[in-house]
């Protein structure tokens, strides 16, 4: 049996969606539960990678269609994680000894969880022991450094001719380390056309960390523009944070206090105007094959004119092999408003063939000193069948009630293996509102190559039908989308993607992304 045979045995790990962003899906597991960047994620009925790892926590690669899965991944959706650059084995095929756990490591030096990525497109090669061409061991040194290069061109057009906008960004992240001693920078520089129109939303400069630390196993102090890993911080700050932890085989705790200036959210330039505090906790407990944590946390904003919000939450998380339940709440305190969130989930897996998931979410923003006009809650139930060779079935259920009335969203996404190299998934999802219900129904094909370059292509196709309360069908709208990955010689990784829609406007997205990635 080859390695990538093997590693293809191995069960994979549970995870949990804890959040999505544009970059990607963040979940609940991380290095210290054997997460490696490269390994692929099963998740909403999508295969993606590992991007970045940190002790607690990993970013998956960007999805290609959020807005179309919004429905299915969200905080709360179950994941499986599988080894490097292959995606979870079926179910017939995996063993009954669970992936095995990467021995502790010291968190300050696992390896960087790279801020969020507003663009959506930083992502990992999708293959295996793709990571670095290197194949032999580097040499010891005191010097530790890794990093990219990017350029990434973004073009949207109306097919009419009306409207059209181009950027180009190049940018350049770097972490160079040297023994407890860390240097770190994301800056991006962006330019475009109409000039006007990309001027308001991408400044030239964007510096979006830029920050020199000390850290080591208990203590840790940053200064510059902070990368905050707080989720109730408003983004990065001008100031500096101290860390205090006490990492543990079995318990491990610790928290941060952070402070300084908020950068003006539309540049990003300095602004003495905002100033920001935040301050963080966490409690982790680990035995067996269970694991316990818990985090609270507040972050506060004011200006010239006073106190602008107050932020608050804490979370739990508790998971072992085979099932997992969190829930995180935020409360958002400003002058007139309070805005309130709070999301719980559940998920078991019964047995190597399946899984079942549960979630629920409820939000609220009422003004201040007033009853709420009405809060937002949503249910969905969801499931995995693995039925081997005829592929796997994800059925989901949701229910939403706000005070416009109540929503049932039922939906199904399929995907089967055709070929060794050669996917196919298809999707229908139904929705039933207080004011129309629609269809949507959205099939891909994937085609992976193993060559002398490593590929992976995809083709799909979308189409959305809307029934308004009263009248006929509204034009169908319909989207057909091609996209390929290439991974090239000397660390250089080339990603493109296209997409046409035809509806109420008809629009072509077009973006292609390269980049050379350095270090271990």
């Amino acid at each position: 049996m080859s390695a990538t045979a093997a590693i293809a045995l191995l069960a994979a790990l549970q995870a949990v969606v804890t959040g999505v962003s544009p970059d990607g899906a963040y979940l609940n597991r991380g290095s210290l539960d054997g997460v490696r960047v490269g390994d692929a994620v099963t998740v909403a009925g999508q295969t993606l990678t590992i991007a970045e790892v940190g002790p607690h926590r990993a970013r998956t690669s960007p999805i290609a269609d959020a807005l179309a899965l919004a429905h299915s991944l969200r905080a709360g959706t179950h994941a499986e994680i599988g080894a490097s650059g292959v995606a979870p084995a079926p179910a017939a095929a995996a063993p009954a000894t669970p992936r095995p756990v990467a021995p502790q490591v010291d968190p300050a030096q696992a390896p960087v969880l790279w801020a969020a990525a507003e663009d959506g497109w930083q992502a990992p090669r999708p293959f295996a022991g793709a990571a670095t061409t290197a194949t032999a061991a580097a040499p010891a040194s005191l010097w530790r450094i890794r990093g990219d290069l990017s350029l990434t061109t973004f073009h949207s057009a109306a097919l009419d001719g009306s409207r059209a906008t181009s950027v180009g960004t190049l940018g350049s992240r770097l972490a160079v380390e040297r023994e407890a001693l860390r240097y770190e920078h994301d800056v991006r520089f962006n330019g475009g056309l109409p000039f006007e129109v990309v001027r308001d939303t991408h400044p030239l400069v964007e510096a979006r960390q830029l920050e020199l630390g000390y850290s080591t196993s208990g203590f840790g102090a940053r200064g510059g523009r902070l990368r905050t890993d707080d989720r109730l911080s408003s983004g990065p700050v001008d100031g500096a944070a101290l860390r205090l932890s006490a990492p543990g085989e079995r318990l491990d705790y610790g928290g941060e206090l952070y402070g300084g200036l908020v950068p003006a959210p539309d540049t990003l330039a300095p602004d003495t105007a905002r100033r920001t505090a935040g301050l963080g906790g966490r409690l982790g407990l680990r035995r067996g094959g269970w694991a316990f944590e818990t985090t609270a946390g507040a972050n506060a904003i004011a200006g010239d004119g006073g106190l602008e919000r107050v932020v608050v939450g804490p979370s739990l998380d508790l998971h072992d092999d085979t099932w997992a339940f969190s829930v995180f709440t935020d409360v958002d305190l400003q002058p007139t408003l309070v805005f309130s969130q709070v999301h719980a989930s559940a998920f078991w897996t019964w047995s190597a063939h399946g899984d079942v998931g549960l979630r629920y979410g409820r939000f609220e923003a009422p003004l201040f000193g007033h009853a709420a006009a009405g809060a937002a809650h949503d249910v969905w139930i969801d499931a995995r069948f693995d039925l081997g060779a005829p592929g796997t079935l994800w059925p989901r259920l949701g229910l939403l009630v706000d005070p416009e009335g109540e929503s049932l969203v039922p939906g199904l996404d399929y995907r089967v293996a055709l070929t060794r190299a050669l996917d196919a998934r298809l999707g229908y999802d139904y929705t039933r509102g207080p004011q129309q219900e629609s269809h949507q129904g959205r099939g891909t094909l994937t085609w992976r190559i193993d060559g002398g370059v490593l590929a992976e292509l995809d083709a799909g196709a979308r189409g959305t039908l809307v029934y308004p309360a009263a009248g006929p069908a509204e034009d169908l709208e319909k989207t057909a989308e091609l996209g390929a990955w290439l991974a090239l010689p000397g660390d250089l990784d080339l990603h493109l993607h296209a997409e046409g829609t035809l509806a109420w406007q008809d629009r072509l997205v077009a973006l292609a992304d390269l980049r050379w990635r350095f270090g271990p």
